[in-house]
């Protein structure tokens, strides 16, 4: 009997933890962001960048072009809204 209590317990909770990972995927926006990446701490000088993509619901960056510094800008440049990409 403890051990049938002990299965539906764990059950119980393995249901929530899907149910609310499903639900805050599918919910709302992610939002996704450019990154541009610049020679020094001028930031005048721009050697890389990446942009932010949605890749089946999920929120990413594209190919690097360019050089990754330390110098980074980060740019809102859309949302992730259930699997589809909309930049504004």
């Amino acid at each position: 009997m403890k051990s049938t209590k002990m299965w539906s317990a764990i059950a119980l909770v393995a249901a929530f933890a899907v149910t609310g990972t499903s639900a805050a995927q599918v919910g709302g926006d992610i939002p996704l962001y450019d990154y541009n990446y610049y020679s020094d701490a001028t930031y005048s000088e721009l050697v890389g960048s990446q942009s932010g993509v949605c890749y089946q619901g999920y929120a990413g960056v594209g190919p690097t072009y360019g050089t990754i510094t330390p110098y980074e800008q980060q740019v809102q440049v859309g949302v992730c809204r259930n699997g589809v990409t909309i930049y504004w």
